[in-house]
């Protein structure tokens, strides 16, 4: 858990740092297509975190589009959308770690719980049992 921390910490100082040292250009095709593929493993690690992630392939399906198209508008739409989808990823790759987690405590805590049951179960049936059955026929007597 600790390196999953560790890897999310230096890719958000990653993302802070280029994005704060980067000056403002245009973005050029082969340039936005370098990010979509960095995006693409953002979402590729949320998905493997358990997260959903059809929204995030929709949504980058759509900027892909618009790359298509080529012109600058849509070059700086799909980048602002590239960034706010990065974010997303990173995002859902927390949430997916977290479900996760709740599952295995969840898992872990039904385990438990089913052992103390059936311990309880071995160790009090048989005196259950015999208080009920000495309740029906502890009154009757053997004739011969």
């Amino acid at each position: 858990m600790k390196i999953i921390r560790f890897l999310f910490i230096g890719l958000l100082l990653t993302y802070l740092l280029r994005s704060s040292i980067l000056p403002v250009q245009a973005q050029t095709i082969e340039e936005t297509t370098s990010e979509i593929l960095v995006v693409f493993n953002e979402i590729s690690e949320a998905e493997a975190s358990g997260a959903e992630v059809s929204q995030l392939v929709v949504e980058l399906n759509q900027i892909i589009l618009l790359v298509n198209r080529g012109t600058e508008t849509d070059l700086n739409e799909a980048n602002t959308r590239l960034n706010q989808l990065s974010q997303a990823a990173l995002d859902a790759t927390v949430t997916g770690n977290r479900a996760t987690q709740n599952e295995l405590v969840t898992t872990i805590m039904v385990g438990v719980a089913a052992i103390i049951t059936s311990i309880f179960a071995w160790i009090y049936t048989p005196r259950i049992f015999w208080a009920f059955w000495l309740r029906v026929k502890g009154d009757w007597t053997v004739e011969k």
